[in-house]
């Protein structure tokens, strides 16, 4: 059985920058202390793999990133005597209604994390309230040449996490 998990959150730090490090103006793109939303599908299993995370969509208002099927990168780390799951960059996550130009998204990583010695997380039955640590950051640029290229970062906080029946 799989399960839809709702997420909202507020941007802890958005830069746009060039690569010489100036930073860049580019219109609608989320500021710090911006609101967010999203979700991910859970399919609980006894040992983790790739398809725990099936699908991930987060919502940043002037636009999302979704992924689908085992791809980007995924870490739940509960506790120094926990589990790390760790699912690697591939190509899985597409931009969809970024602001013009061609962006690329380079680097995806959703991290639920808890404090040390929290004891040892089922990954067949987690509990994500019990997670304190829940951030999502994400890197890339605009593709373009050398002497105009865009780089953007963002890490969000995840605030609010609510299981919904599958």
């Amino acid at each position: 059985m799989s399960y839809l998990v709702a997420i909202e959150g507020i941007i802890a730090h958005s830069t746009t920058k060039t690569t010489g490090g100036a930073p860049a103006n580019v219109p609608h793109w989320p500021k710090d202390g911006a609101s967010f939303k999203g979700s991910f599908v859970y399919s609980p299993s006894p040992t983790p793999t790739p398809v725990l995370f099936p699908r991930i969509y987060v919502d940043f208002g002037s636009f999302t990133v979704t992924r689908q099927g085992g791809a980007g990168s995924v870490s739940l780390i509960n506790g120094g005597a926990g589990i790390q799951y760790a699912d690697s960059f591939s190509t899985g996550f597409n931009n969809i209604s970024l602001p013009a130009g061609g962006w690329e998204l380079q680097a995806f990583a959703m991290t639920f994390a808890s404090p040390q010695n929290f004891g040892v997380a089922n990954p067949a039955s987690l509990a994500f309230d019990l997670f304190t640590d829940r951030t999502i950051s994400l890197a890339g640029d605009n593709g373009g040449s050398s002497s105009n290229i865009v780089v953007w970062n963002i890490l969000a906080r995840i605030d609010v996490v609510i299981e919904l029946p599958g």
